[in-house]
């Protein structure tokens, strides 16, 4: 070890000249010289009282000229010898060598930092690559990134989100974690950064830049300009990244491909901020005419057909501020003023720009297709396929000290949804035909904050709409669900309405659609009146029929009538498939969402077989569980906001916080106190109830089937239900021991887990 130690020194003792500490003499009457051992990257010098700082900090990662190349940027306090990455996709096999540039920051200290960037050349595609950068002074902690594949034809999957500070970083942690799970492919940060990068002379800067640390070191974080970045003329903005073509436009605009996207990023801050000069407009604008001149030529479009253009600051917003996005002659929209050089609108509308994606407003608005104030659908039917017009996003709701910009009471008919809860935007371009967006929101655990549209019982403004919850498989939690819908205010709750049917082997997709569509718009008759009308009670939840002495008194005429005079309809139902129940999505009259309850199949079928029920199949099960999967997630795609999938694991790990997920999904903005009664009565036992009850500990039932299952029962579950298993984002265990084994997770780290992704956040 001491041997270690001595070569250690010896090579720092080259690269530096001796530090030397003169100590106190009125402590000592002898002047001693002390050469410091420099074995954490640190030294200390008395005549400034100054630490240097070797280590590598706010290391994040961008693509460069092309994907084969990535560039890894890191920040130094002290300056260092070299500029090193260490890296390979079966260990740090490889290295590269960059340079260093000092930047010194305009604020009273003029502090000085060392950005430090290297260029990996040639990676190869689609694969993992471990990391660590730094100096023989001090190396980073090891990350690892994983390229982008080749070609055109692959998935592309991005968040993004501007207005994003230090303080009050509300996406920050749930950003953090997904792209961990290797959900993104990139993250895109629409501007405003910090809040200040130069506040506190850039200390805020570096704060931010070590809290993004945990994301930009393991995916591309592209960033462009807000104008919370223009102090010193956007220097803290220009010196810390290094974006595709930096050294040419710092970072202020520039474009890349990524799978069949070609993405463009631009600096709306030129438009205002004319006090840097008229050419960083002029120049941006010639730029991205020969950028879209490329991008649309016929022989790339037909290869690369999306194009994404995003800035800081929008062109439309409803906000009810002074904006300028708020203004018919917004600058950047038609240019500058009395001239209107330089129009941005025209060129997106001219090229065919697919999404427009902006900031700046603290809130989430996705407009309808839109260009010049008309709005320009595809069709009626379907607005977004082939929309005549590009369509506009502004999200900038990431968190910042400066909390949340309210909108105008009067929502424009130009304005298709708009939410004012923190959150983010996932992109996901499926192929060359198909592009899916949400946002990811979350403010109901916020000091119950709502939307300004809300009403005063969080309930939607414009109405509730009809719910099918529908379980799979028997044992899933259904009736616990069904029990918390059934508590909202101005529901008429019809609990197994199909039982009858089946046992009377009338059950079919047509069947249940025409019962359930009969239930929903309180048309009840035929068949399911007749079902409804034998188990009475045990079907119809509502004060109605607790008031009825016999079934001839409550299940007449009189039955459609109260149904019609609350304000919608619930049905509970295990006995439907998602498959049959999709054209019900389209009706209008009906006005349907569907919450699909899920299980993992190795609690729900033993469940099943304690229970004094006819024994079911775990592979019929398994099979109905797997297609309503598959169905359930095509569904999410083609039809967005109206099908919801959720774990019965998660609703246990956090029975509160599902509860608002599920509420948002129906529009709600809080919970109502009914509701919120309901959860504490039923979720706060310490007791093993009985089976049918629906008092339990949540926690002790999520995973309590690996203690209690046997050999016989494993085999035969895992074995028929492995597929199931796998797309709910579970772990297979492979032997009784190991379900057994508590310590080894149930969810699958390496999992797809975006259809359950609500565990954290609302979606739009």
């Amino acid at each position: 070890m001491s041997s270690e130690v001595g070569e250690r020194s010896a090579v720092i003792a080259e690269a530096f000249p001796p530090f030397v500490r003169k100590e106190n003499v009125r402590m000592r009457s002898f002047t001693s010289w002390v050469i410091l051992p420099i074995l954490s990257g640190l030294l200390l010098t008395s005549a400034e009282n100054r630490i240097d700082d070797y280590q590598p900090q706010h290391v994040h990662i961008v693509i460069g000229e092309t994907s084969k190349d990535m560039v890894i940027t890191w920040t130094t306090f002290t300056d260092t010898p070299s500029s090193v990455v260490e890296y390979g996709n079966a260990g740090l096999t490889q290295t590269a060598t960059g340079s260093s540039t000092q930047f010194t920051d305009g604020g009273t200290e003029h502090r000085n930092l060392w950005m430090h960037r290297v260029i990996l050349k040639d990676l190869q595609p689609d694969t993992m690559y471990f990391y660590h950068c730094g100096s023989q002074l001090g190396w980073s902690e090891l990350f690892v990134f994983k390229t982008w594949k080749n070609g055109t034809d692959w998935p592309v999957s991005v968040a993004m989100y501007g207005d994003m500070g230090a303080v009050n970083a509300q996406s920050l942690p749930r950003l953090q974690e997904e792209v961990q799970r290797g959900m993104y492919d990139a993250v895109i940060h629409v501007g405003d950064f910090a809040y200040n990068m130069d506040s506190d002379n850039a200390r805020v800067g570096d704060e931010f830049m070590r809290q993004i640390q945990p994301i930009a070191a393991y995916v591309p974080y592209l960033t462009c300009p807000g104008n919370h970045e223009q102090m010193y003329n956007f220097s803290n903005y220009r010196a810390r990244f290094s974006m595709p073509n930096h050294e040419d436009t710092e970072n202020l605009f520039f474009s890349w491909n990524m799978g069949p996207v070609h993405f463009i990023a631009v600096n709306t801050e030129a438009y205002y901020f004319l006090e840097y000069g008229l050419k960083p407009l002029s120049r941006q604008y010639d730029w991205l005419i020969k950028d879209l001149e490329e991008a649309t030529k016929p022989e790339v479009r037909a290869e690369r057909p999306w194009i994404i253009l995003f800035g800081h600051r929008p062109m439309y917003c409803s906000n009810n501020d002074h904006d300028d996005c708020t203004r018919v002659n917004c600058l950047t929209r038609v240019g500058l003023p009395l001239v209107n050089l330089y129009a941005m609108e025209e060129l997106l509308q001219k090229y065919g720009v697919d999404l427009a994606v902006w900031a700046h407003e603290h809130s989430y608005e996705r407009l309808w297709p839109m260009y010049n104030y008309t709005v320009l659908n595809g069709s009626t039917e379907a607005p977004y396929t082939n929309p005549r017009a590009p369509v506009h996003i502004t999200t900038g709701s990431a968190g910042c000290d400066e909390n949340h910009d309210h909108f105008m009471p009067a929502q424009p008919d130009w304005s298709a949804f708009r939410a004012i809860d923190y959150g983010y935007t996932r992109v996901k371009i499926f192929n060359k035909t198909h592009m899916y967006w949400e946002q990811c929101r979350f403010s109901l655990r916020q000091n119950g904050s709502s939307s300004s549209e809300a009403a005063l019982d969080g309930a939607p403004a414009t109405g509730t709409p009809n719910v099918v919850l529908m379980s799979s498989m028997a044992r899933s939690g259904s009736s616990f669900l069904g029990g918390l819908l059934s508590s909202l205010p101005g529901v008429f709750y019809f609990f197994e309405p199909l039982h009858n049917i089946e046992h009377w082997h009338m059950l079919s997709p047509a069947t249940a659609r025409d019962g359930l569509r009969g239930l929903l718009t309180c048309n009840i008759t035929g068949a399911i009146r007749k079902a409804v009308r034998t188990r009475g009670k045990y079907t119809v939840y509502h004060p109605y029929t607790r008031r009825c002495a016999t079934k001839e008194a409550c299940f007449n005429s009189l039955l459609d009538e109260t149904c019609r005079k609350e304000k919608f309809r619930v049905v509970k139902t295990i006995r439907a498939r998602v498959s049959w129940l999709t054209s019900l999505l389209d009706d209008p009259e009906v006005d349907l969402r569907i919450i699909h309850l899920v299980r993992d199949p190795r609690g729900s079928v033993i469940s099943n077989w304690k229970a004094d029920w006819a024994p079911i199949s775990e592979a019929t099960s398994c099979q109905n569980l797997l297609s309503d999967l598959r169905d359930g997630a095509r569904l999410r795609r083609q039809r967005p906001g109206k099908f919801l999938t959720v774990r019965y694991e998660d609703l246990c790990l956090d029975p509160r916080l599902m509860a608002e997920v599920i509420l948002s999904f129906l529009g709600y903005s809080k919970l109502p106190q009914p509701t919120a009664t309901y959860l504490d009565k039923q979720t706060k036992t310490t007791r093993d109830t009985k089976t049918y009850s629906l008092k339990r500990d949540t926690k002790s039932q999520q995973q309590k089937w690996r203690t209690t299952i046997t050999d016989e029962e494993f085999a035969r579950i895992e074995k028929a239900c492995a597929a199931s298993i796998l797309l709910l984002g579970f772990n297979l265990f492979g032997s009784v021991e190991a379900a057994r084994n508590l310590s080894l997770p149930l969810y699958n780290s390496s999992a797809d887990h975006r259809a359950f992704d609500h565990r954290f956040c609302l979606r739009e």
